[in-house]
């Protein structure tokens, strides 16, 4: 068993190699947590920071689904809306379905924007089996072309929560 350097003898614990490695881990994964986290939030729709319209822009590319959203009846229309626009208006082209227009989002309210639900595949208009429009993106092929994971929703889901903030945007 060897002891932990650095500190005084009488305060030095004995620690395994094993315990050493385990807790080097657990360090390592604390500090790292932060800046992951913060890497994924979404500062503004289109001012400073990550903007909404670079996250969704970077996940497109990401998952090979960019072309086809450019040709879809909305087209890409969080890069051409203002956030007036995108935060209080709705989905533009869409003009079929049970009950248009469609709100894009509800700031403040993730769980009922159209947006997320269209993304994670819920609800009445998104449900992949009995939903009017079925899970977005619609060009989505997984496993070559996937949808949104809950892990590149959550950052929209998180900005919408807390209110779709626009520090320095118009």
């Amino acid at each position: 068993m060897e002891y932990a350097s650095g500190w005084p003898r009488a305060l030095r614990l004995p620690i395994s190699p094993r315990s050493a490695c385990a807790a080097a881990a657990i360090g390592l994964a604390t500090a790292l947590t932060p800046a992951l986290a913060q890497a994924q939030a979404i500062d503004s729709y289109n001012g400073n920071g990550l903007t909404l319209r670079a996250y969704i822009t970077r996940i497109l590319t990401q998952n090979k689904l960019a072309d086809g959203v450019a040709n879809a009846p909305h087209l890409n229309f969080w890069e051409t809306l203002n956030h007036r626009e995108f935060t209080t208006g709705n989905v533009p082209g869409v003009d079929s379905g049970p009950s248009p227009p469609y709100r894009i989002v509800v700031c403040g309210n993730a769980a009922n924007s159209n947006l997320v639900l269209a993304l994670q595949g819920k609800g009445p208009l998104f449900d992949k089996d009995s939903g009017e429009f079925g899970r977005m993106p619609a060009n989505a092929s997984p496993p070559e072309m996937p949808y949104f994971t809950d892990a590149q929703i959550a950052p929209i889901v998180n900005w919408i929560n807390r209110g779709c903030p626009n520090p320095g945007g118009r």
